[in-house]
């Protein structure tokens, strides 16, 4: 049975959205993005992100950059040739 990935999209600070959330947390409305990672994996420059699960919101975010759980945070990942890299 296909298990399902619970989506969100990722807003900014004047409520536009900016990406698309996979793993995102069932309850909350927020999430913490890292602008980057050390060595060890720690997460650099961390900020707290809004989150909307609303059609329109979900409907925009398709288009966007994906997000995706590393640890305890989330971090943007790029996509080159319509394949996420990692």
């Amino acid at each position: 049975m296909k298990e399902k990935i619970e989506k969100a999209a990722l807003l900014d600070r004047d409520d536009n959205v900016i990406g698309q959330v996979f793993d995102a947390p069932e309850k909350g409305n927020t999430i913490e993005i890292a602008g980057c990672f050390t060595a060890n994996g720690d997460p650099v420059n961390v900020k707290v992100h809004k989150i909307s699960r609303s059609k329109k919101n979900m409907q925009k975010a398709e288009y966007e950059q994906p997000v995706s759980k590393v640890g305890e945070v989330w971090t943007f990942h790029c996509v080159e040739n319509d394949q996420v890299v990692y």
